[in-house]
């Protein structure tokens, strides 16, 4: 499921942002942002609601659908705004963190697993898993936004300055 998903995720996620990025700059942190709001209450639901395996595992597929679409526009904003001799560098930097978050956030949940007693009340490792996967996709919102907004600034300063030199 991760595999099939998420690669369809990714790819849609690029496929949209070089065909509408020339409509706005604003395109690629909007499918950043709506991928995180799509995923968020599917990813809540697939860990909270423990009674039916069924629907856990659909909202999982869901999440998969569409949480993974927002990789591509996100590097793809990062090449677009960094120096040209610095590109490998901030995509490496921005790939080390993000893998870095998911090992912190990854140990930190296992604390609060064993905090909470999950070992002997196995529900707890979804209720956890579940706050956890809220704050990760929720949190990630408002950054999207920011990122975005700065992004159009930097793309319409870099127009205005073409537009200079013509």
């Amino acid at each position: 499921m991760a595999s099939v998903l998420g690669f369809i995720s990714t790819l849609a996620g690029g496929m949209l942002s070089d065909a509408y990025h020339t409509k706005s700059y604003w395109t690629k942190a909007i499918i950043s942002i709506l991928s995180g709001l799509l995923a968020t209450p599917a990813i809540v639901i697939c860990t909270a609601y423990q009674s039916s395996f069924a629907l856990s595992i659909s909202m999982l597929g869901v999440n998969y659908i569409t949480a993974e679409s927002w990789g591509s526009p996100t590097i793809t904003m990062l090449q677009d705004v960094t120096p040209s001799e610095t590109i490998g560098f901030s995509i490496s930097a921005y790939l080390f963190l993000t893998t870095i978050s998911g090992m912190v956030g990854t140990a930190a949940l296992s604390m609060v697993n064993n905090v909470t007693g999950a070992a002997t009340n196995p529900a707890k490792y979804g209720y956890n898993l579940a706050i956890f996967s809220f704050i990760a996709y929720a949190g990630s919102l408002p950054f999207f936004y920011l990122a975005g907004r700065s992004y159009v600034q930097k793309m319409r300063e870099a127009d205005r300055l073409a537009a200079e030199k013509k």
